[in-house]
């Protein structure tokens, strides 16, 4: 077992079960979602999950409903989520990476899921995000196990969100202070799920159970 993943089991072994469904969350599949088009390219999905590391992520940041996040990418026959995060169960990969959504969001991943989309007029920013997010997976970008954000060749899941926008020009975190947590590496400022989700760049779209949770 990895330094850190042996680090968030041991912190998830003292934790209370995860977090309760939202109340606003209704039953879905990902393949309702994907089939009502109500998905589009640049999209910000989160998931609740079930594993020990899913329910350390909820302990740790109390102001959020959910423990993992990607960007959206779709295409005329699919819908995929490009994202980032370490091995977990059978689960083996740990970079940057493009996953089927009904992969993204199977029953042994996720409980529960969120979509946010930038505010505001349509524009080309989502797109532009997106095809930098897919330039990480490109490049095999590895999971920062040490969670810094003054290194770009390392990446955990919410910092990959967040710089593939900065980098096309929105920073969804801009003005908000981070709150610090200890990893590995010491302690590190982070950037959380529900720093994501507070920003006034972006507005939610929907909050949804995954049928047969």
């Amino acid at each position: 077992m990895t330094p850190l993943r042996s680090g968030f089991v041991a912190l998830a072994l003292l934790l209370s079960p995860a977090g309760a469904p939202h109340p606003d969350e209704t039953p879905v599949t990902a393949g309702s979602l994907a089939d009502l088009g109500r998905l589009q390219t640049g999209d910000v999905i989160f998931r609740r999950g079930h594993s020990l590391i899913s329910r350390a992520v909820l302990r740790i940041d109390r102001g959020s409903e959910y423990s993992h996040v990607g960007i959206v990418v779709r295409t005329p026959r699919a819908v995929y989520v490009l994202h980032t995060a370490p091995p977990s169960g059978s689960d083996t990969a740990s970079t940057a990476r493009l996953d089927p959504l009904d992969q993204f969001l199977s029953p042994e991943r996720a409980s529960a899921v969120a979509v946010y989309r930038l505010a505001g007029a349509a524009s080309e920013i989502p797109s532009a995000a997106a095809a930098r997010a897919l330039s990480f997976a490109a490049a095999h970008i590895p999971f920062d196990a040490d969670f810094s954000l003054t290194t770009r060749d390392r990446m955990y899941c919410t910092e990959l969100v967040w710089r593939a926008y900065r980098e096309v020009g929105v920073d969804l975190i801009r003005g908000r202070e981070l709150e610090t947590i200890w990893t590995p590496a010491g302690v590190r400022a982070v950037v959380r799920p529900s720093d994501l989700m507070s920003s006034p760049a972006l507005r939610l779209l929907t909050r949804e159970v995954l049928d047969g949770q």
